[in-house]
Order: structure tokens, then C-alpha cells, then sequence
């Protein structure tokens, strides 16, 4: 306190700036004399505990607020000599009210005592951003009118704010007892380093939170709006169908009645597709792994597509390594994926002679390659960087958008790679690396 009518050996006050430069030039104070044991003991503690505050500081964005603070109360503790010490907080620096995150006593006691800390002193601290220092409470009227810190015995006190841009995201205060060395300037200098610390990295990990936060939340968004547009393309369907429908039966058209039911009927199953597609998609389950002969899986697939392969006079070709021995893999979830990739490029094919090739072979570190190519309408520059994107479809209403990311989500699941390569009216290529993988 700066007052005229302040003792000037009983208060004193730190401001942030004078803070700032302290911890760019000496935050323990000048280098003692070398015969002066006490000082070079005093020394060493602060650097230690400098050292781990910081080393403790990096366990924020893993940690719960409150679990760290109060290690760093522990830390701090070791720097100084405290009888007992709270840290503040407050999450808005519009908000008045302070949060008690972190308390600490030297001696512990049986039943932790009522935190009491000077209003007045509080305030000032968040009004005027700057740490306060009163070496001797008795003879400081902010502490006179509170009984239960007269009768706790304290004898000096600290509070630090914690500030980043200017805003004071909370409070490090201390004390010590009667019992105890009152503190001094230069402990004042080493608390506010040690608030002003805390106080930079909780708002680093705040502002990282936030992000995630924001980031979540627009990943919500565009999932919502990729849902609403489907299922709005499909509603727009089974209505037209609807009404064709009613008015058939109003004509008691039979055969249109049949008709438009069809087109109803596509839309419930579009619908079906969609929720099916959704829930796989969300779903957060390891990959079920079991022997699997790459070649016979493609094979099956090739086996199953072959009529539909037939009727649009598309040309399947397989070469396959035959050097391949069964190993470890998701064959559920490997299947649709070949599968998904084959139809696509089926539906790619618009002209005559279409041709799809699938090759397997196995690189040198014994990972599986799988390349699924087609000479199809090929996909522009600026829908290839977006195909693997939830509710990303080229197919305009007859697309879930969810196929290629299911595709992705299969493989990654598998620790493996899928990407694509695509020249418009030349054709796509899908190429598909799994590791080799030692156990289920």
C-alpha cells in the first residue's frame, strides 16, 4: 500500500510489469555472499523449486485444474517458509466472486480451519493487478476487522495475482505465523514470479480447452447439417412418392398405386441406409482380428459383384500376389471397404469398355497393399481433397456421404492407410496399406 500513512516497513506492493522484468533478468534476488550459508541454502531451494514448478506446470493440459494447483501450492511451499497458503480463481475476468482451488498448512490440521483471507486486500490485488506484501497484520487496518486471522495467529501475508493480458485469472496467497520470519521484499518478488508462472500456463491451457471446445462444437454443427441435408433429399423423395401414391388411390389406379410405392419405399430404405451408416460410422470399437487370406477375401468380393459387373459390361481384373499367407485383419470390416471402393468405381463408369482392376502385393516391411483403380469419370481437384469427409457425396441424393469415411475409420482402426488419387475423365485409384500386425 503506497499510502502516506502507511509505515513503510510494513506494506508494500509489486506491480505486473515489475514482475515481468524481474523473471527476464533474476527471479531469486542478487547472488549472495559466499560465506553467508544461509542465503546459498535459501538460494537453492528457490531454484529447485523454480525447476519443478515448471516441470509441473507441463501437466496442466492433462490435469484438472484444481489436482496441479495444489501440487503447486506443495511446490511453493518449498521456496518459502509458509505456515499456510490458498490459491484462488476465478474462470471469467468479469466475474467477482473467487473460487478456493487449492489450499495448503505447514502442520495440517485435523479438521482443515475456515479459509480467511482480507476482502480489502483481495480486491485491491484484483483491482489494481499488482502483489501485495504486509509483514505484520496487527498493525495493518485491512486485517482489524476480521477475528478468525487475528486469532489464527498469522503474522504476515502475500497475494500475488496470477494475470495474462491483463486479466488476473486468480490469486496466490500465503502467510506466515508468529511463530515464523516475517516475509520480506525479496519473498514478495519470488511468490509473484511463481503466481505470475501459474498464471501463464493456466491460461494456455484455458485457451487450448476453448479451442477444443469451439472445435467440437463446429464438428457437431456440420454433422447436423450434413444429416438435415440428407435426410431432407430423402423426404423429398417419399413426399413426391406419397402424393403420386394418394392420387393413385384416389383413381383406385392399382398398378400406379404399385409404383408409387416403390418410390416410398426407396426412401424408408435410403433412411434405413442412413441410420445404419451412422451408427457404424460412431461407433468407437477396436477392429476384430482374425487369420485372413487377403487374396480369397478379394476373390469373394469379386465373386459377389461379378452379375452386377455384367449387366453395366464392366471388366473386373485381379492380380494377386500369391506369395501371401493368411495374417491378422479386420475381414468384416476389409470387405466392405474393397467392396465399397469396387461399387463406387462401378458407378464411376459411365461409357463402354469400363474396366476396375484390384492388385494385392506386399512391400518389404511386409505390409499389405491394396489397390482398387478404375477408368471411370474421375474426381475434380476440389471434391478429392473432401471425399473422405463425413457427409462429403459426390452422388448428389443417392449418396450417404458416410461410405469413403467409413472406409477411412476401417482402416485407421486397422493402423493402416487409404488414400486416392483421381484424374477427371481418366479415372481413380484407392490405395490401402495395413501393417503387418503380431497380435489380436
Amino acid at each position: 500500500d503506497d499510502r502516506d500513512d502507511a509505515p513503510p516497513t510494513t506494506k508494500s506492493t509489486l506491480k505486473v510489469e515489475e514482475v515481468t522484468a524481474k523473471s527476464k533478468s533474476s527471479v531469486i534476488g542478487a547472488v549472495p555472499d559466499k560465506r553467508d550459508r544461509n542465503s546459498l541454502v535459501k538460494l537453492n531451494q528457490r531454484i529447485s523449486t523454480l525447476y519443478r514448478l515448471s516441470e509441473l506446470l507441463r501437466e496442466l493440459e492433462n490435469d484438472s485444474e484444481e489436482g496441479v494447483l495444489q501440487r503447486v501450492l506443495d511446490v511453493a511451499f518449498g521456496g518459502i517458509g509458509a505456515s499456510r497458503g490458498v490459491i484462488l480463481t476465478r474462470f471469467h475476468k468479469e466475474s467477482e466472486n473467487l473460487d478456493v482451488t487449492a489450499v495448503k498448512y505447514r502442520d495440517q490440521p485435523i479438521t482443515p480451519q475456515k479459509v480467511s483471507v482480507s476482502r480489502t486486500i483481495l480486491n485491491q490485488v484484483l483491482k489494481d493487478k499488482v502483489a501485495i506484501l504486509t509483514k505484520d497484520v496487527k498493525i495493518d487496518d485491512r486485517f482489524n476487522t476480521s477475528e478468525s486471522i487475528v486469532s489464527s495467529n498469522i503474522a504476515s501475508t502475500i497475494s500475488a495475482p496470477m494475470i495474462i493480458n491483463g486479466d488476473v485469472l486468480g490469486i496466490l496467497h500465503i502467510e506466515t505465523s508468529i511463530d515464523d520470519t516475517p516475509f520480506q521484499q525479496e519473498d514478495l518478488e519470488f511468490v509473484s514470479i511463481i503466481a505470475n508462472e501459474v498464471g501463464v500456463a493456466l491460461a494456455n491451457v484455458r485457451m487450448h480447452k476453448e479451442s477444443v471446445h469451439r472445435s467440437r462444437l463446429a464438428a457437431v454443427g456440420e454433422t447436423v447439417a450434413g444429416i438435415s441435408h440428407n435426410v431432407k433429399n430423402i423426404l423429398l423423395l417419399s413426399q413426391g412418392g406419397a402424393e403420386l401414391l394418394s392420387r393413385a388411390i384416389d383413381r383406385k389406379d392399382l398398378d400406379g398405386a404399385r409404383d408409387a410405392w416403390q418410390v416410398v419405399s426407396r426412401g424408408i430404405d435410403k433412411i434405413g441406409k442412413l441410420v445404419r451408416d451412422m451408427l457404424e460410422y460412431s461407433q468407437n470399437k477396436d477392429s476384430d482380428l482374425s487369420e485372413v487370406d487377403p487374396n480369397d477375401l478379394v476373390v469373394s468380393i469379386a465373386e459377389e459383384v461379378e452379375k452386377q459387373l455384367t449387366a453395366k459390361g464392366v471388366t473386373l481384373e485381379l492380380d494377386l500376389d500369391e506369395s501371401f499367407k493368411p495374417r491378422l485383419l479386420d475381414e468384416s470390416g476389409l470387405t466392405r471397404t474393397v467392396m465399397n471402393l469396387i461399387v463406387n468405381s462401378l458407378e464411376a463408369i459411365t461409357h463402354k469398355q469400363g474396366m476396375i482392376s484390384v492388385t494385392t502385393n506386399q512391400r518389404a516391411d511386409k505390409a499389405l497393399v491394396i489397390s482398387v483403380r478404375d477408368n471411370g469419370a474421375g474426381i475434380s481437384p476440389d471434391k478429392l481433397e473432401k471425399i473422405f469427409l463425413p457427409f462429403f457425396t459426390t452422388k448428389g441424393s443417392n449418396g450417404t456421404g458416410l461410405g469413403l469415411s467409413m472406409c477411412k475409420k476401417c482402416i485407421e482402426d486397422m493402423q493402416g492407410t487409404i488414400t486416392c488419387e483421381s484424374t477427371e475423365n481418366v479415372g481413380t485409384a484407392f490405395t490401402i496399406i495395413i501393417p503387418i500386425q503380431t497380435e489380436a
